[in-house]
């Protein structure tokens, strides 16, 4: 079965359970690490020896990379994953290179089935977006995430999750202890699904509507700051995803964030950035600093500039929430547990602001990481179902 012997049990002791758990949507995040090259495919380098010779280049650098680091985070290390209800399905070589690297969703299936990803898949090429909707009962309905790894060697990753734009604890079925973070291997060419429950605590509110956030980072026991060449080259993805309990008003409400926003003229473009530049001119924008070093308990100032209205390319946004971590644990931002922001309304006008984030007390090195999420408080729509935009990761080095 596909959730193992806990799910069996689980439909043994109260059949409606089985309804329930048909019920909820299952997430699928396909994160391919084909991510960085993508461009390059999209620029006509589909089945051509130029492509294969990048690949081959591109991989050999990256894997070299990450075998002689020689800065390794202790605490982000692989977790034993034997006793878990995880599956691990092989994809074909030909599938991780030229198949559509990125995204991929499917709802609506029972546990134990395998639904048709061409009906339900989300692929950058050919511009097809699934809808990111779960319907649930209780916020303790199990789901499940599905990640990919195209590269033709073993990675590993950090899956966290964001209960409206909040650190959530939750688990792994197979195990029965809570996390706020699952970190495990991915070997070559395989996909794994991975059934999780989010914590007891919760409860469905009075919007009958929530917002789900999975966020997966590559090689959390890496810190970019060893090398310069590793700053954008270590990837993360992100979706958003809208978990209905019966209600007939599906958006949310989220305080207004305190800090000042300012406008940014002729930045039209997309994206979102991260950096120390406090006084951004457009269209041009800094990337962050691989390796920040502050010290113990400082105040860091940091600036994020994006373009809000640019980030869907279908629809008017209206506001976008900025949501942070430092050693992949959420931080606040400018004493906020995340930013929500309006939108000046603009296309040719971006946003700007200055936010600050307090240094751990322990010295060491921290990985910095960053999302944005468009229209935060309303219904999710194949519209409006799209990858989130991820800053580059950095790291903090936090000296005496």
């Amino acid at each position: 079965m596909y959730v193992g012997e806990e799910m069996a049990d689980i439909f043994k002791k109260n059949p409606r359970n089985k309804f329930k758990i048909r019920m909820a949507h299952i997430i699928i995040i396909i994160l391919s690490v084909f991510m960085l090259f993508l461009a390059f495919a999209l620029y006509g380098f589909f089945n051509s020896p130029q492509q294969e010779q990048f690949y081959s280049t591109a991989y050999g650098e990256l894997l070299e990379m990450i075998e002689t680091a020689q800065i390794r985070n202790p605490n982000r290390q692989p977790q034993a994953i034997d006793h878990l209800d995880l599956t691990f399905i092989s994809i074909a070589d030909d599938f991780a290179i030229h198949g559509s690297p990125g995204i991929l969703a499917w709802s609506g299936a029972d546990h134990d089935a395998h639904v048709s990803r061409a009906e339900y898949s989300f692929h950058y090429g050919d511009g097809f977006y699934a809808f990111g909707g779960m319907r649930h009962e209780t916020p303790q309905d199990v789901f499940s995430v599905e990640l990919s790894n195209g590269y033709s060697f073993d990675i590993n990753v950090i899956v966290k999750l964001f209960y409206n734009y909040e650190e959530v604890v939750f688990r792994v079925l197979g195990s029965s202890e809570y996390q706020t973070e699952f970190i495990f291997t991915i070997p070559a060419f395989y996909d794994v699904h991975i059934p999780v429950q989010l914590e007891s605590q919760l409860q469905v509110d009075e919007f009958l509507s929530s917002r789900l956030s999975v966020f997966v980072d590559f090689m959390p026991d890496l810190h970019v700051g060893e090398d310069q060449a590793f700053l954008g080259r270590i990837t993360a993805m992100a979706l958003n995803f809208e978990i209905d309990y019966g209600s007939t008003e599906r958006e949310i409400l989220l305080p207004q964030s305190g800090i000042d926003i300012f406008p940014v003229e002729n930045f039209s473009g997309a994206g979102f950035k991260i950096n120390q530049d406090f006084e951004p001119v457009g269209p041009s924008v800094k990337v962050p600093p691989y390796l920040l070093q502050v010290s113990s308990g400082e105040e860091i100032k940091l600036g994020f500039i994006t373009n809000g209205n640019a980030l869907l390319s279908s629809e008017e946004v209206e506001s976008f929430a900025v949501i942070s971590m430092l050693d992949f644990q959420q931080i606040n931002m400018s004493g906020e547990r995340f930013l929500h922001i309006n939108t000046n309304g603009d296309l040719n006008t971006g946003e700007h602001a200055v936010f600050t984030i307090t240094a751990p007390d322990e010295p060491g090195f921290y990985e910095f990481s960053s999302f944005i999420v468009p229209n935060p408080t309303q219904p999710l729509r194949s519209s409006n179902f799209f990858p989130l935009d991820i800053a580059m990761r950095f790291t903090i080095e936090v000296v005496e």
